[in-house]
């Protein structure tokens, strides 16, 4: 399973993005990867997933999230993918 944040190097919310997604991949045992949109492969793949706004969550090439979630919202959206917790 491949999980992708896309962010932009100079936002708050990104940065904020990436300390929450990063918690929840140490609680569930997921290693996040954090592509910069300014460099090539993050431009790629935010235009071959149509994805307009960082910071935005991929896992597996699909866009979940866009935004900053709250921790029990990003765990609902987790949940399709790690059904047991773990």
């Amino acid at each position: 399973m491949q999980i992708v944040l896309l962010v932009s190097d100079d936002s708050a919310p990104c940065r904020s993005a990436e300390r929450r997604w990063s918690a929840l991949g140490t609680e569930l045992g997921f290693t996040l990867q954090v592509v910069a949109i300014e460099q090539p492969e993050g431009s790629r793949l935010a235009h071959r997933l149509e994805v307009k706004s960082v910071p935005a969550l991929v896992i597996d090439d699909n866009a979940i999230s866009v935004g900053v979630p709250t921790i029990d919202d990003a765990r609902v959206l987790l949940a399709n993918w790690f059904p047991t917790g773990s």
